[in-house]
C-alpha cells in the first residue's frame, strides 16, 4: 500500500487562524470607534476656535475709542454655531495693556464636548494705531 501526502490544513491550523483573524478584526473594528471620538472632539474644537476668532475680529474691526474696558457677556454671538451644544457661553474681557493705551481683549469660550466641559480662550492686542482709528 503506497501512502501519498495530500496538501492542506488541518483542522486545527483552521481553527487557530480563524481565532486570530477574529482578533485582528475585533482590535481593528474597536479602533475605528476611538477614531470616530477623536476625530468628533477635533471638529468641536476646530468649529469652538471658529466661533472664538469671529467674535475677537468683530472686536478688532470696531475703532479703537468704541473698545470699552470691561467684561461682556457675548454668548449671543454663539447662535450661529448650534453644534457647539446648547449650553455655552462666551465672555470678552477688555483691559489696558499698557500706559500707552494698548488694550488687551481675551475672549473666553466654554462649550460641551459630549458630557465633558471644555474652554478656549484667545487673546489679542490692540493699538489705536491700527486700522480703525
Amino acid at each position: 500500500m503506497t501512502h501519498t501526502k495530500e496538501g492542506g490544513f488541518t483542522l486545527i491550523e483552521l481553527v487557530v487562524t480563524t481565532v486570530v483573524l477574529s482578533t485582528m478584526f475585533l482590535a481593528i473594528l474597536g479602533l475605528f470607534g476611538t477614531l470616530r471620538d477623536i476625530n468628533a472632539r477635533a471638529n468641536n474644537l476646530t468649529i469652538a476656535t471658529e466661533a472664538a476668532q469671529q467674535q475677537l475680529e468683530s472686536f478688532r474691526n470696531l475703532p479703537y475709542g468704541s473698545i470699552t474696558v470691561g467684561t461682556q457677556n457675548t454668548t449671543s454671538q454663539l447662535a450661529s454655531y448650534p453644534m457647539l451644544g446648547a449650553a455655552r457661553s462666551s465672555s470678552s474681557v477688555v483691559t489696558l495693556a499698557d500706559n500707552r493705551g494698548l488694550k488687551k481683549l481675551v475672549i473666553t469660550l466654554t462649550y460641551y464636548d459630549g458630557r465633558i466641559q471644555k474652554q478656549l480662550q484667545i487673546s489679542t492686542l490692540i493699538a489705536m494705531s491700527g486700522i480703525n482709528r
